[in-house]
């Protein structure tokens, strides 16, 4: 990896660290919209779905089941405290903007590539 790209990396990780949380009815109300924009996800091709993505599911189906992952996250954060609380909404928030990001470019008749950040909760 070179200089820039790594740089570029810890800026973009330490503007996660100092980016203030938000309350959990919003990060619900995000998931709520996400949930039903997924829902109305145009249809791609399935040769070329699957083609792009290792994934046996249409992306509708692959949005829903990360949305509703990102929804148990939260659930469980709620019943956490300190530092821990935090660490997992934060892992709830950028589940979010990933997958809002993918809606968008999935709107847009686009194939994303992308790759959830599965280890959100575990940092």
């Amino acid at each position: 990896m070179n200089r820039q790209i790594q740089d570029s990396a810890a800026t973009a990780q330490r503007n996660w660290e100092i980016r203030p949380l938000p309350a959990t009815r919003d990060l619900e109300s995000r998931l709520n919209k996400l949930a039903d924009r997924a829902k109305e996800i145009p249809a791609i091709p399935t040769s070329r779905w699957r083609a792009e993505n290792p994934s046996a599911c249409t992306p509708a189906q692959d949005v829903s089941v990360k949305t509703e992952a990102a929804r148990w996250m939260l659930r469980v954060a709620k019943h956490l405290d300190g530092q821990t609380r935090e660490r997992v909404l934060l892992a709830v928030l950028r589940s979010l903007d990933d997958l809002e990001n993918i809606v968008e470019s999935l709107d847009h008749g686009e194939t994303p590539h992308y790759h959830i950040r599965a280890s959100h909760a575990a940092h």
